[in-house]
């Protein structure tokens, strides 16, 4: 019968989009298709949105909100400034490994997140992780003369903090050649020159 249709009837059905309801195997059509799609991503925006507000609202005994401490250690400096700012942020929340925003951020070297966090007045500048290491341990290891400068000045650190295998802040930077950083420990006057670790060195 299809061979009967003038030639252009066929075309001009074919132009009026007849075909674009053509069914699938799941009897769904594409225009269908689409609208699924559309609320499947605007579902999985507003269960994102929930999740966000839900993490800055509740009780840290129900939820370890985790925003700040990415943002600190990526050095977004914007993003931490947006979640202090909430005054509804955990400034020493802990990952699965027991470190910290401060932690992170000291360690890569993120010099306006740190003094974000330290000016906030609310931050454990001493704060071990799971292996005993402190934001100065970190900093001093690798060589963060900023940051190091940042936490001496707070009066709040322990110089001769030892990680699980004994190392201080001191025996890290003086290890990896860091002297700026050693000078500048040594120079506080508060440092045990005669400290050793677990394997009984000292510095």
């Amino acid at each position: 019968m299809c061979d009967l249709i003038p030639v252009t009837a066929r075309k001009k059905k074919a132009r009026s989009g007849g075909w674009f309801f053509k069914r699938d195997q799941e009897r769904l059509s594409v225009l269908e298709h689409d609208a699924a799609k559309r609320a499947e991503a605007r579902a999985a925006r507003d269960i994102a949105e929930a999740k966000t507000a839900h993490a800055l609202s509740a009780p840290a005994a129900d939820k370890v909100d985790l925003s700040l401490l990415w943002a600190a250690r990526n050095g977004s400096e914007a993003m931490v400034k947006m979640l202090l700012d909430t005054g509804k942020v955990d400034v020493d929340a802990k990952d699965y490994i027991g470190r910290t925003p401060l932690s992170w951020a000291a360690e890569n070297g993120h010099e306006a997140v740190v003094k974000m966090l330290v000016d906030t007045d609310k931050v454990d500048v001493d704060a071990k992780d799971k292996g005993g290491r402190t934001p100065l341990w970190w900093a001093a290891a690798n060589g963060r003369e900023a940051v190091v400068k940042m936490l001496v000045d707070t009066g709040k650190v322990d110089f001769d903090a030892k990680d699980y295998i004994g190392q201080m802040p001191l025996s890290l930077a003086a290890r990896n050649g860091h002297e700026a950083v050693v000078k500048m420990l040594v120079d506080t006057g508060k440092v045990d020159l005669d400290a050793k670790d677990e394997t009984g060195q000292t510095y």
